[in-house]
């Protein structure tokens, strides 16, 4: 018998196929997939031309995944190259990663940056003359991050609404009136998404100390003196708008730590006014909502009556910490939190931490203490 008789009729290759889920990227406006699957059906080689599939090669789509198919062997690590070469040419490679997500590793999933920590590349370069040390964040909400420009530890200007996820960013108009910085005036600003009116806003408050007047104009005996205008952004109507007088509560004045956006209200923590502007005074939760644009108190615990406090976001309610100092010796910080939020009977003081309060960044969403080292 000869040997090609005992080899007997040649063996059919057996075909792969691969998937690739864009899910992710897709549902986050980051990437189209029909771009992906032109890209891949003109890049991929056959008999080494690029674009000749024919009917070895096949690359179809179903919602928001592609299969590419082959009646012959392909290699898994030419697709990576390919999607990744995609990626990069279309300036998302630094947010999307592409996994092996099955066991046989022909299912890819292109992922957002994995891991406990991730880079993003910032926007920064399109501030002219304004380098990264003078930015600081306003706040964040539903993904989009509102960062200001930081004249003095006192002053500062909100600049940019940026969205990392899609690498947009807004640069926000000038505020009318006092928008150069001055030493002898505080500024705080709040940022937060009104869902009544389907707007971003952001909430700035400007409190000139060296001012002669009152909130009505009327000259007064107190020393030092001061006046706060209070200004919105809104982000659909891109410019800012001042309110009246009225709005704001006549014996508001600075306070400490920076706003918190909770159910379309941004909290402070405020002192009210009483003879000196650098008196602590009462210390109180002064609300603004976005909606109505107006001011408001909330009720916090009997901690809050002393000084050494400030606030912060607790899942879907508010936080309080309250920094303990017996005989200048750091006792670390009491932390309470509103149970139930805009129920002042929920107050409950949750734990005790020792470290000291400036250390305290926030609150992760299992309520686990966020620290900065």
């Amino acid at each position: 018998m000869s040997r090609g008789a005992a080899a007997g009729p040649k063996g059919k290759k057996k075909g792969v196929a691969f998937t690739i889920d864009c899910g992710k990227p897709v549902e986050d406006k980051i990437m189209d997939i029909a771009s992906l699957e032109k890209f891949l059906q003109e890049r991929i080689k056959v008999g080494g031309k690029a674009g000749a599939l024919g009917d070895s090669v096949t690359v179809s789509r179903d919602k928001n995944k592609l299969t590419v198919s082959s009646d012959s062997n392909f290699s898994k690590r030419y697709l990576k190259y390919l999607t990744k070469k995609y990626l990069k040419k279309h300036n998302v490679r630094d947010w999307l990663r592409v996994i092996a997500s099955n066991k046989d590793r022909n299912v890819y999933e292109l992922s957002p940056e994995s891991g406990e920590h991730c880079m993003l590349p910032t926007p920064v370069n399109l501030l002219k003359n304004k380098p990264v040390s003078d930015l600081g964040v306003v706040g964040t909400s539903n993904g989009l991050v509102c960062l200001e420009k930081v004249y003095t530890f006192r002053d500062s200007i909100p600049v940019l609404i940026w969205n990392p996820s899609i690498r947009k960013v807004v640069m926000l108009a000038e505020p009318p009136g006092w928008f150069t910085y001055d030493d002898d005036r505080d500024t705080f600003h709040g940022f937060g998404y009104d869902e009544h009116s389907i707007d971003y806003k952001i909430m700035r408050v400007v409190i000139d100390i060296n001012n002669n007047s009152d909130l009505t104009g009327r000259a007064v005996a107190l020393s030092p003196r001061f006046t706060t205008l209070v200004q919105v952004y809104s982000l659909p109507r891109g410019s800012w708008k001042s309110l009246t007088a009225s709005v704001m509560p006549v014996d508001f004045k600075g306070g400490s730590g920076r706003p918190v956006f909770v159910d379309d209200t941004i909290h402070m923590l405020k002192a009210r006014f009483t003879s000196s502007y650098y008196n602590d005074g009462d210390i109180v939760i002064t609300t603004f909502n976005l909606a109505t644009e107006e001011f408001g108190e909330m009720m916090g615990p009997e901690a809050l009556l002393q000084k050494g406090c400030s606030i912060s976001r607790y899942g879907d309610s508010l936080a309080l910490m309250k920094h303990l100092n017996y005989e200048f010796r750091d006792r670390g910080c009491d932390i309470w939190v509103m149970r139930q939020y805009g129920v002042a009977d929920s107050w409950t003081r949750l734990f005790h931490i020792s470290v000291a309060q400036a250390s305290i960044h926030g609150f992760k969403r299992s309520g686990e203490v966020v620290k900065l080292c």
